[in-house]
């Protein structure tokens, strides 16, 4: 990762949800860093399973392996993605040029679909590049070189849908948006009271205020069967206690997957509910001390 990586706000969270000293904090996300580097350079660290992940981390507890990967999501260090269940944080922006040069000679891309930047890259070799991209018949999204702005990653993370255009040197794709569920008469996008009962359940409560209609519709993709309006109060009652919740979409769709798997809707996939209520446990001992 580029330099001040281990000086963001997310690793104090990450240490103080976890209840380990800062210093342990910037080791594990180091490891997991140089890791995805060496190993997947694409970042789609989610293709591995969380016991996985957490012993590629040097995380010392294997069975604590969930709760592990359960707080590195909640505190934003890993985002998930339909591609490969979870994606390191925007790391096509951080990372180092070296994965960027590795990704692009081998004509691939993001997990999150971005192209990898070609700065470093002579002006032939770059179009040695695209025209090889080109060549076996893909599409090329770079958001970054399209219009400076956030990339689509960091754009999902915070909860904004965006189709970017692209210059005419690059073949156009248009960037997918997340699947939302449909939206029922009478109920808009935008705007104040939006959104069924359930979701201004959810809303009212101080420490979901945050929370877009939007953002509970995404994360009710991964609760097939789940009697939302139901669970709205009991995940109330978490977020009272949590009371800091940085990334309210990826910490809504957390309680979503264990309600569901709590009274045995779907075929979620991954955690065990035993997993996931030991997690949450820990989690909330930790912010409560």
């Amino acid at each position: 990762m580029k330099q001040k990586a281990t000086e963001n706000s997310k690793i104090n969270q990450l240490a103080r949800m976890l209840k380990i000293h800062r210093v342990m904090a910037v080791g594990l996300m180091e490891r997991l860093w140089h890791w995805t580097a060496a190993e997947i350079p694409d970042g789609g660290v989610g293709k591995r399973t969380d016991v996985a992940i957490a012993a590629e981390c040097w995380w010392p507890w294997p069975k604590r392996a969930a709760e592990f990967v359960i707080t590195l999501r909640a505190a934003g260090l890993l985002d998930e993605m339909k591609s490969c269940r979870l994606y390191v944080h925007d790391w096509h922006e951080h990372c180092e040029d070296s994965v960027h040069m590795r990704l692009a000679r081998q004509r691939k891309y993001f997990a999150n679909g971005d192209m990898p930047n070609m700065r470093k890259f002579s002006k032939e070799e770059k179009e040695a590049i695209l025209l090889g991209y080109r060549a076996h018949g893909v599409r090329t999204v770079c958001a970054q070189e399209a219009h400076g702005v956030r990339t689509v990653c960091a754009q999902e993370a915070h909860g904004v849908r965006t189709v970017c255009a692209l210059p005419i040197a690059y073949s156009l794709k248009p960037v997918a948006s997340p699947p939302v569920a449909p939206i029922c008469e009478g109920e808009s996008g935008s705007g104040k009271g939006e959104g069924d009962e359930a979701h201004r359940i959810l809303v009212a409560a101080p420490e979901l205020r945050a929370l877009t209609w939007e953002q509970d519709l995404t994360a009710r993709q991964f609760a097939g069967g789940l009697d939302f309006l139901k669970a709205a109060p009991e995940i109330v009652k978490q977020a009272e206690l949590m009371r800091d919740i940085q990334h309210v979409g990826a910490w809504l769709r957390v309680q979503y997957e264990k309600a569901v798997r709590k009274k045995g809707v779907g075929g979620g996939e991954g955690l065990t509910i035993d997993d996931i209520n030991s997690a949450e446990r820990n989690i909330f001992r930790g912010l409560e001390s």
